[in-house]
């Protein structure tokens, strides 16, 4: 079993390679690891750019993601979370390699305006602006 980290990160394993004139070689791979699904990596740790109402960033609100390794995490976000906030999730990134060190998961945040029924946006109104009719 192999901890990959980071991209350009090169792993050896000995004596699995193609065999030679002095035995058998070992078998180089080299990694690559690019962005996908919202996810991105430097060393170690993980960051996640989360689609997110500018609703859900006022009231608060949690999110299910699924990171690439399939496990499921709930990322809570706080009442009042600023769009320039960052969470951060100790223990949810990358394995270092050679160590027992696990990287963290940075969750920042991409708003989106959702579109609203009118007799929404009233309410909304309401909540921000008490004497509105």
């Amino acid at each position: 079993e192999y901890a990959i980290v980071s991209t350009l990160e090169s792993i050896k394993i000995p004596n699995k390679g193609h065999e030679g004139f002095d035995g058998i070689g070992d078998f180089i791979v080299h990694v690559s690891i690019i962005e996908s699904n919202g996810f991105s990596v430097s060393t170690n740790q993980l960051f996640y750019e989360l689609n997110i109402s500018v609703i859900d960033l006022v009231v608060g609100a949690k999110h299910t993601v699924e990171k690439p390794d399939g496990k499921k995490i709930i990322i809570k976000i706080p009442i009042c979370t600023q769009i320039s906030d960052v969470i951060r999730i100790k223990g949810e990134g990358f394995p270092l390699l050679n160590s027992n060190d696990v990287g963290d998961l940075f969750v920042r945040f991409k708003p989106f305006v959702p579109k609203l029924h009118e007799d929404k946006l009233v309410c909304i109104r309401q909540g921000i602006e008490p004497d509105a009719q």
